[in-house]
């Protein structure tokens, strides 16, 4: 596996940038000096002014456009983008530099304007399609020596000596007795004292802090606040429901962000004309209150029936509360009813129950044309809908196959997609992996990763156990300041056990969930109804229980600084989706964090729109 980047590139775009300062600055001060001469000469002070503050507007707009050609021409491009910029370049050196009578400088002014606007949207790709280029190859480079580390089993923790082997020897040297350990981890992940951790144990401070510099979180470059993508989209915020019935405290923190913004995306558009299609729909949280809150016509798509069963039973319920719950929420103080649906209520009219949600069962593949379904559903469905592509924690490889789809179907026009279950994606260049649910895992028809043209010529691999670390949540973790499940430590030791035997099929052996037990003796007597053929004693258990007794805080310290690298496979995960996105020229690709980390840990929405 290489992560090394090409010494072609090496000069980056972004810093290429830097140059124009300068240049604005020359040409700001030329023609200061130019207008000032002539201005003095022609006794003109007045006239002077006016002209030196529009040639010192002009020499700043020629000298951005022109600073930007000479950094995109440092890079690669197809021949038609290089006579582009050729041309635009040899517009700019041709401008005239005096004003004289037969110099057409508004003509000339006016063809570089339009030759920049030409170029302008490929210009904005080309930086953002470097930044994230640069991005992904400094996470991958802080990655490079970790790969064996975050891909290591917990199981082996003990059989295989993971502690000597992949912690960093400096971190080490920090915690050598036993009574350190807790003390590190006190003072390193549940203390805010930053001051105290960098004294006491400077190279875990170091490390844990290099963890967060290379997660998606530190990315402001990259990543698109809420309020500031409404800014730029002119997408007004506006009230909505506080629905608490039928779901979950985080179910509805989720539904509330997602139909929120998914409202103010498509605000601008026809109900008539745009439709929504929510893949991997569940039991139909989201879909069935963007139907019933907004009025729009929405198609919940799930690969398993029963649960497209349950959506359509829950929004029956829902629709039923629907008029109390909005009569609750205006005393609450929210407006949500028009003044005509308030005469319709003082008259006593119910409103009728609403059609706009529909649900099916398949499976969403590439080829899935999403037109045809609408026209089954929604017969008044035609060519000229749009179609807003949705999902919220679109689970493994479905997150993927929506952007796809999203691509390949020129009716799709937004997206919104939310995933999650990293560790059920399909790798491209990992080697075959075993999964619990192989039914599933053979209909993926194509890899979920890597998805950027850049990363599939590098040939990335991320690993299993590394994309199961990426679907662990850090934030949840340092919050409740819990520690791991005594389980973990217990499989660990089962694990030496299983090794002493040298039995042949210790490789098959999938333990899962235990549940009654209360120390070690227990746990192993538990496993043991399971896999009956295993010859192990429990006088063996228990000398194994004494024999590593101090392990277990090795094995706490070592959990939560492999845990540290979770959001940092993340952002690797998510970089190259949206990567994907603005190299097929979606200019308009946000990576938008929209729930609270704490209350749902994949928080992340890609947010694409087709102009």
């Amino acid at each position: 596996m290489t992560h090394s980047r090409n010494q072609a590139e090496e000069r980056d775009i972004n810093d290429l940038f830097d140059d124009i300062v300068l240049i604005e600055e020359n040409c700001a001060a030329a023609g200061y000096q130019e207008g000032f001469s002539i201005g003095c000469k022609k006794g003109n002070e007045e006239g002077y002014r006016v002209g030196y503050e529009q040639g010192s507007s002009l020499g700043n707009e020629l000298a951005e456009i022109y600073g930007k050609i000479v950094a995109l021409q440092q890079v690669q491009h197809t021949e038609k983008v290089r006579r582009a910029l050729n041309q635009l370049r040899e517009a700019i050196n041709k401008f005239p530099r005096e004003n004289r009578r037969d110099a057409d400088i508004i003509g000339s002014l006016e063809n570089i304007r339009l030759l920049y606007k030409k170029l302008y949207k490929y210009i904005l790709l080309i930086m953002t399609v470097a930044n994230l280029r640069k991005r992904l190859d400094t996470v991958l480079g802080f990655l490079e020596p970790y790969w064996e580390w975050v891909n290591c089993h917990m199981v082996n923790f003990l059989t295989d000596n993971t502690w000597q082997t992949y912690v960093p020897a400096a971190l080490q040297k920090e915690v050598l007795g036993v009574s350190q350990l807790a003390a590190c981890i006190e003072t390193i992940f549940w203390s805010e004292d930053v001051q105290k951790s960098s004294l006491e144990y400077p190279e875990c401070h170091k490390f844990v802090k290099l963890t967060q510099q290379h997660s998606l979180h530190s990315f402001d470059d990259i990543l698109l606040t809420l309020d500031k993508f409404r800014e730029i989209n002119n997408i007004e915020t506006h009230n909505h429901l506080n629905v608490k019935e039928f779901m979950s405290f985080k179910k509805k923190h989720e539904v509330e962000m997602t139909v929120n913004l998914i409202h103010g995306l498509l605000k601008s558009e026809s109900r008539d004309d745009v439709f929504i299609i929510d893949a991997g729909d569940g039991k139909g949280y989201l879909s069935s209150r963007l139907a019933l809150e907004y009025g729009y016509k929405v198609l919940g798509i799930d690969s398993n029936q029963s649960n497209t069963e349950s959506a359509l039973k829950r929004n029956r319920k829902l629709q039923k509360a629907w008029l109390s719950l909005k009569q609750r929420a205006e005393l609450e103080g929210l407006e949500t009813a028009s003044k005509k649906e308030k005469r319709k209520r003082r008259k006593g009219i119910t409103p009728k129950t609403t059609s706009n949600y529909k649900t099916t069962s398949r499976f969403i593949a590439n080829d899935l044309v999403l037109s045809h379904l609408l026209k089954e559903h929604f017969p008044d469905a035609n060519c000229t809908s749009s179609i807003c592509l949705t999902g919220l924690h679109t689970c493994g490889n479905l997150a993927s196959t929506c952007l796809r789809v999203y691509h390949s179907q020129p009716e799709c026009k937004f997206l919104c997609n939310i995933g999650c279950c990293y560790h059920l994606i399909k790798e491209m260049y990992s080697n075959r992996e075993s999964f619990a649910n192989m039914e599933i895992m053979n209909q993926q028809t194509e890899p979920g990763f890597p998805m950027s043209q850049y990363l599939q010529e590098k040939q990335i691999q991320l690993g299993r156990n590394a994309r199961m670390l990426a679907a662990q949540s850090l934030e949840r973790v340092l919050a409740a300041k819990e520690m791991p499940s005594p389980s973990l430590f217990y499989r660990a030791l089962l694990e030496v056990a299983i090794r002493e035997a040298d039995l042949h099929f210790k490789e098959n052996i999938q333990i899962g969930k235990i549940k009654n037990y209360h120390n070690f003796e227990e746990y192993a007597t538990e496993c043991l109804k399971k896999y009956p053929f295993l010859p192990i004693k429990t006088e063996r258990v228990k000398y194994i229980q004494q024999k590593y007794q101090h392990s277990c805080r090795y094995l706490e310290l070592f959990y939560m600084l492999r845990l540290c690298f979770s959001p940092v496979l993340e952002t690797v995960i998510l970089l190259d989706r949206l990567l994907y996105l603005h190299e097929l020229n979606y200019t308009q690709s946000y990576l938008i964090p929209l729930f609270d980390p704490i209350i749902s840990p994949r928080h992340y929405a890609i947010i694409s729109i087709k102009k």
